[in-house]
């Protein structure tokens, strides 16, 4: 059992707290928190124990250990490909399923529906034969 003094102590949580603790810091504050009693630690260090409460369970886990990149589940080489696929395969329907398309009215906007194309057309029909009458009057002033 190692003794350690509570500057020591004071140094590794200093460097754990700024993110800088080395191995042997983290092993010195798990050792002194494994093997010494809350009320036989001083009060600002009595108080860190507490956030450090479960570090004896950690036991060997490291950063490096907390780093390793986790194995991939075999269904989502699977299930992903599936769901990309199938949404894929929406898409297309959607894209394909198109509304008639007879022109454009007036102001630019798409015209979808026969009766509205019908409409636009006997009007267009009604100006010309506009167009003709006062092309003919025109005609009778010169």
């Amino acid at each position: 059992m190692v003794k350690y003094n509570s500057g020591e102590i004071r140094k590794a949580l200093d460097a754990w707290y700024e993110a800088r603790a080395d191995e042997r810091q983290e092993q010195i504050l798990r050792d002194y928190f494994a093997q010494e009693s809350p009320e036989n630690m001083p009060r600002d260090i009595r108080i860190a124990s507490v956030m450090f409460s479960g570090l004896g369970s950690l036991g060997g886990e490291s950063l490096t250990a907390s780093l390793k990149v986790p194995r991939k589940r075999k269904y989502t080489t699977v299930v992903y490909p599936l769901i990309a696929a199938a949404a894929a395969a929406v898409l297309i329907v959607i894209l394909s399923v198109r509304r008639p398309f007879y022109g454009y009215d007036y102001d630019g906007s798409r015209i979808t529906s026969r009766a509205e194309a019908m409409e636009s057309a006997g009007y267009l029909q009604c100006l010309t034969l506009l167009d003709d009458d006062i092309f003919m009057i025109s005609e009778m002033i010169k």
